[in-house]
């Protein structure tokens, strides 16, 4: 099957999706899906953000995307480099970089076919710009400061091809939802000097913290705590040795460390702290089977089917005695279902999710600096302000009503009734 090209004239980066569904005599279908990535010239501008991605809903299609997230009123900085299909990096000079803000003005439009739908004109304002020459192998480094809102990055090269990367900066909406709009703490970078322990073995940790402070390692299980010694962590970190014991023979262990850095009086800053965590595996890859199978291409109905199986380990000798169940599964059935056949070392010793919430309020306490606020009491009228202006006098202009007469006033603050007419 040949299809004429619908992308001649791009000049960006596509990926063409081409899906195919054989259907039996029963009419259901075996579906197959090839992704191929079409470039519109023979090297490209790559853009890399140096901020992480984050999981994003999109409620139009119900599905999440990760995106790159920036802080808000912060450096987007970011990675180019003009690289071929094979991702050598060639020299280019007049690399057009722009940095543009997608300013968004939201509306409700209503159809009687979707009822009421939230829709957006959008405005390209270009915040930036840059020239940027590279050698070749070279990678090449810009930043723009950017506010609050919906970003992209274009780099433009000179056959006129684009890339382009879109991220967002400062807050979105799932942000509390997911916890993240809460102050987080510092990472303390842990490193283990092995892969994997046996149980009689010794931990070498090292512990990097973001600044000098005090605190404790400590190793958990998903019932509790296990082993733990207060730390001094200097600024350029520290070692720490920890005994494997026997009893440990669990796969949901955990190394996890706190380290505070204490307040300062004289810039009124108030302890902060650091928070690292990280898995601790335990395995013996001895105990790892590698199976090999060795059938026949084709089997008939009703005959039996000889398949020989081969278990070695990746040192020393295999258990002479070994349990293998053998199934013979529909590939139809696996096709419908998408099934993946689960990975048994993984499910005994993989690692476990992390069974304790961390909780704290250092999120929450208040820098020590500013001034000192006074109380003040009272409605939103202005008669306290009338009040203070009359030195406790009030104003009195009450008059009855319905009198002929008039109402003189003395400086005994009360009315004088001269006569009535009726």
């Amino acid at each position: 099957m040949t299809t004429s090209s619908q992308w001649q004239d791009s000049h960006s980066p596509l990926q063409v999706v081409l899906q195919a569904s054989l259907l039996e005599s029963g009419g259901r279908p075996v579906t197959r899906t090839v992704k191929q990535p079409i470039w519109p010239a023979e090297a490209l501008p790559g853009i890399r953000p140096q901020f992480t991605l984050k999981d994003v809903y999109d409620y139009r299609t119900d599905t999440t995307v990760k995106q790159p997230v920036v802080d808000e009123n912060s450096n987007a900085a970011f990675d180019i480099v003009y690289a071929d299909v094979k991702g050598e990096k060639k020299a280019i000079s007049g690399l057009q970089v722009r940095l543009i803000r997608e300013r968004r003005d939201y509306y409700w439009n209503w159809s009687d076919s979707e009822g009421w739908q939230s829709q957006f004109d959008q405005k390209d304002l270009q915040e930036g710009e840059e020239s940027l020459d590279l050698q070749a192998g070279q990678i090449g480094k810009v930043s723009f400061p950017v506010e609050w809102g919906s970003y992209r990055l274009e780099v433009k090269g000179p056959d006129d091809v684009v890339s382009s990367v879109r991220f967002w900066a400062g807050y979105s909406w799932q942000d509390n939802s997911e916890g993240a709009g809460a102050a987080r703490p510092d990472r303390v970078t842990m490193k283990l000097d092995k892969p994997s322990y046996k149980p009689g073995d010794t931990i070498r940790l090292h512990i990097a913290a973001p600044a000098a402070g005090k605190g404790y390692a400590m190793v958990e299980s998903s019932e509790g705590p296990l082993w733990w010694q207060e730390i001094d962590v200097p600024a350029e970190g520290m070692d720490l040795s920890i005994p494997v014991d026997k009893t440990w023979n669990r796969h949901d262990l955990y190394l996890s460390t706190l380290v505070v850095r204490p307040g300062d009086k004289s810039r009124s800053a108030t302890p902060k702290r650091a928070v690292g965590l990280l898995h601790l595996p335990l395995g013996d890859e001895n105990r790892r089977l590698t199976l090999a199978l060795e059938a026949p291409d084709k089997m008939r109905p009703n005959q039996p089917l000889t398949v020989k199986v081969k278990a070695s380990v990746k040192e020393g000798e295999a258990p002479k005695q070994v349990n293998v169940l053998l199934s013979a599964v529909d590939s139809g059935v696996l096709n419908i279902t998408d099934y993946a056949t689960p990975d048994p070392w993984n499910a005994f010793f993989g690692q476990k999710r992390y069974g304790a919430d961390i909780y704290d309020i250092y999120g929450q306490v208040i820098e020590g600096q500013g001034r000192v606020a006074s109380l003040r009491f009272g409605g939103d009228g202005d008669e306290f302000k009338t009040r203070r202006q009359t030195a406790g006098q009030p104003r009195d202009d009450r008059r009855p009503a319905g009198a002929a007469g008039g109402i003189e006033r003395s400086g005994r603050r009360h009315g004088d009734v001269t006569h009535w007419r009726f």
